[in-house]
């Protein structure tokens, strides 16, 4: 966290930032902080979409709480945060709220009567877990798909199955070498959870990828790797965030088992959106079940760790 004087803008913004950001802060450092030029902005129906315009409309909104958090000499108090999608073409975002209770204890009746309405109301309930929001790139209509959290509320299980599993297309492929990935990923998360005495309650996970092949894609497929070969694998974040409202709990309650149980779901889709797809392509039996065993010894490993 950083207390800076708004002539200081241009030295705050980190290394690895938007130059337009660090461009914009510069010239215009007690307006609008945005990724364009805030002069620029022009009503939402009228402007061309892109995301740098949506990131701008939503720090247009937020400046004047920032403004208020000024001390009595002019200076301001920002966090800084890591920007995971910095430098990919075309980021694809998902947020995920995880788990079957998001509530904490200590919380308001109130607030916790809402909150276990939301979860039996959602896939929370059903799945462990709903989407909070999303945002990936139609490759046939060139433009961003955004969905928000009341969007994610209103989806059943096969709604969230199908919004999961378009997130991973490239056009109508399946991205098949980032999907084997994030199962990876999210099995290595299911082995940290299960050690820890911890409720992660209203906690996210996030996964980001770029929808670009980039260089490493492009190699892949030079060099004859036509199944998943455009596939950006290093670009992949996989990432258990929002850790507010967590709780320590005695070691003999054992691991969080709703936290549990949305990354298992998770991961058994993806890993049926995989096995459907290498079925569909024709892919050898003998690699379905290499996948199989791989993903079910995790489980029980998990399954070992936490005690069920």
């Amino acid at each position: 966290m950083r207390v800076i004087k708004p002539s200081s803008f241009d030295s705050a913004v980190p290394p690895n930032s938007n130059r337009h950001a660090a461009t914009s802060m510069k010239h215009s450092p007690v307006r609008y902080p945005t990724l364009g030029s805030p002069h620029s902005l022009v009503p939402e129906g009228k402007q061309p979409f892109s995301v740098t315009n949506l990131w701008a409309r939503f720090t247009q909104k937020r400046w004047k709480k920032v403004m208020k958090s000024a001390d009595a000499d002019g200076r301001y108090v920002y966090l800084i945060l890591e920007n995971l999608a910095h430098g990919m073409a075309l980021p694809h975002i998902l947020d995920l709220k995880m788990g079957t209770q998001q509530h904490n204890p200590h919380e308001s009746a109130e607030k916790q009567e809402r909150k276990s309405e939301r979860c039996a109301a959602t896939t929370s309930a059903s799945c462990g877990m709903r989407i909070c929001g999303i945002q990936m790139h139609n490759k046939k209509e060139k433009r961003y798909l955004l969905k928000d959290k009341y969007w994610g509320r209103s989806l059943g299980v096969q709604g969230l199955k199908g919004a999961l599993r378009e997130f991973m297309l490239d056009g109508s492929r399946l991205r098949t070498g980032i999907v084997e990935k994030l199962i990876d990923q999210i099995e290595r998360l299911i082995l940290a959870v299960s050690k820890t005495n911890l409720r992660f309650y209203g906690s996210s996970l996030l996964v980001i990828y770029d929808g670009d092949a980039g260089t490493a894609g492009k190699k892949r497929r030079r060099a004859g790797d036509d199944e998943g070969g455009t596939d950006n694998v290093d670009s992949l974040h996989v990432k258990l965030i929002d850790f507010t409202h967590i709780a320590v709990v005695p070691p003999s309650e054992g691991p969080d088992k709703g936290l549990l149980f949305g990354l298992q779901s998770l991961r058994s889709m993806y890993a049926d959106f995989l096995r459907a797809h290498l079925l569909e392509i024709g892919q050898p039996k003998s690699s379905l079940s290499r996948r199989r065993s791989h993903s079910d010894t995790a489980a029980v490993r998990a399954a070992s760790s936490s005690g069920e």
